[in-house]
């Protein structure tokens, strides 16, 4: 009976790494090509501001909605940028693995907002104040979280 636990331990653990390896394989790495270039995103009125990827975002607020993205020339086709109703989404492309890549920076311009999330890697940080009635702040993110705000209801 022994040996059939040890040998059902054994597969286990090999299927457990053979998984592992095949979801690192499954990734797909990209280098920077080193020309960074900035684009900028018009995007329709939003009042909840999702950040999920692997890049720094600075936030201010200003007139008019914006986002502008830097990053090196052949990576900007992984960020992502989505609106939904109200909400806009700014991520970076799963399963991408960013080799070498000199920067990757995203500026967001904001009216105002009502709900902002925060997942993924990299710092956030604000550029201004950021003047808000309320907000519903939720952070889960890998690195650090900098903003100056002015808000009535937290």
């Amino acid at each position: 009976m022994k040996k059939n636990h040890s040998l059902l331990a054994m597969t286990l653990l090999g299927a457990f790494t053979l998984f592992n390896q095949f979801q690192t394989f499954a990734q797909r790495s990209v280098r920077g090509n080193g020309n960074v270039t900035s684009i900028e995103h018009d995007v329709k009125a939003f009042s909840t501001l999702e950040i999920d990827g692997v890049f720094n975002a600075f936030i201010k607020q200003g007139e008019k909605e914006s986002v502008t993205v830097e990053t090196d020339e052949n990576l900007h086709e992984y960020v992502r940028i989505e609106s939904k109703g109200k909400t806009l989404t700014i991520s970076t492309r799963k399963r991408i693995n960013f080799r070498k890549k000199n920067r990757m920076n995203i500026y967001i311009t904001i009216r105002d907002i009502d709900k902002l999330k925060l997942s993924g890697v990299g710092n956030v940080e604000t550029e201004n104040m950021l003047h808000l009635s309320a907000l519903d702040l939720r952070i889960k993110c890998v690195g650090n979280v900098s903003l100056n705000l002015e808000v009535e209801d937290l």
